[in-house]
C-alpha cells in the first residue's frame, strides 16, 4: 500500500530526494562514454589493410570457414600459436 511522503516521514522531518545522488554519476558516465565512443570511431580501421602478425589467434568456431581462416593464419606464419574453441 502506498503512502504519501508526509505520512511516511512525519511532519517535522524534511523529505530527502535521493535522485540527485544517482543523476550526477549517471550523466558524468554518459559524457565519458560518448567522448570515448567519438574518439574510437574517429580512428580509421586499418586491420584489414595492413599486414599484421600476432603471438596467438583465438578461433571461435560456429561460423562457416572460421577454422579454415585460423589454420590459414597459422600456416602463413601470421600467428605463432592458435587456440580453437569447439
Amino acid at each position: 500500500m502506498w503512502r504519501s511522503k508526509s505520512s511516511l516521514m512525519g511532519s517535522n522531518t524534511k523529505w530527502i530526494d535521493h535522485s540527485h545522488g544517482f543523476g550526477f554519476p549517471f550523466i558524468f558516465g554518459l559524457v565519458i562514454f560518448i567522448n570515448e565512443q567519438r574518439r574510437i570511431l574517429s580512428q580509421p580501421a586499418t586491420a584489414w589493410l595492413e599486414d599484421q602478425s600476432a603471438d596467438c589467434a583465438i578461433v571461435l568456431t560456429g561460423g562457416p570457414f572460421r577454422i579454415r581462416e585460423g589454420m590459414d593464419l597459422l600456416s602463413q606464419g601470421k600467428v605463432k600459436n592458435s587456440l580453437f574453441q569447439v
